[in-house]
């Protein structure tokens, strides 16, 4: 399995280390692929395209490990994960079994995915891309335009949204809190997120 990983991720700057999930007294260890790249979203995106082409589409998104594909008995783990403060870097992970911690279906995933996209080409935001949504076992985007930022988190069973101005001042851009909103919900129910998304929609537009 590492050898397919090394062909798909070729072109880029990678190395290769001991990751030990459990903590250093345990004697469980796996690959551990670490990319470091500039434009990480686009690298990310990249990867993730080639790795649905070769591999399928995940099977999961755990909450820590991000995106799992299964492979001849391997489960190969893909996510962007903070090493310091503010340093990131492109993760990959092969596992001989499924990693503990919490997850949810990719099919759920993408069904939150999907109501998000058509929330931001509703209401003229850019659509974020590129990234996993999904961490520490919630989903967070943050959305942005010329005049506001939205800010909303997704858990199993309630929707968190802030809505902001964006002002424009000598120093720089000042964020302006307008309204900030709970709503109950079922993210695995495609009505139900939909229906808190129309509030956050309903309510930037009073504000507007």
């Amino acid at each position: 399995m590492l050898d397919l990983i090394e062909k798909l991720i070729a072109p880029y700057k990678y190395c290769v280390k001991t990751h030990r999930p459990h903590g250093i007294f345990f004697p469980l260890t796996v690959k551990q692929i670490e990319i470091e790249e500039k434009d990480i979203t686009e690298t990310f995106e990249n990867i993730l395209n080639s790795f649905i082409q070769e591999l399928g589409k995940p099977c999961f998104v755990h909450s820590y490990y991000g995106f799992i594909f299964e492979r001849d008995g391997n489960f190969v783990a893909y996510n962007i994960i903070e090493q310091t403060y503010c340093y990131e870097t492109i993760n990959i992970f092969i596992f001989k079994k499924m990693p503990s911690g919490k997850k949810i279906a990719y099919d759920v995933y993408n069904q939150v995915e999907n109501s998000i996209r058509k929330f931001t080409e509703k209401i003229g935001f850019p659509c974020p891309v590129g990234i996993n949504h999904y961490n520490d076992n919630r989903f967070f985007y943050l959305l942005n335009n010329d005049n506001f930022q939205i800010l909303i988190i997704i858990k199993k069973h309630t929707l968190t949204y802030y809505i902001s101005k964006l002002t424009a001042e000598e120093m720089g851009i000042r964020v302006v809190p307008r309204y900030h909103g709970l709503v109950a919900i079922n993210f695995t129910n495609e009505s139900s997120l939909d229906y808190a998304l129309n509030e956050i929609e309903n309510k930037l537009n009073s504000i507007m």
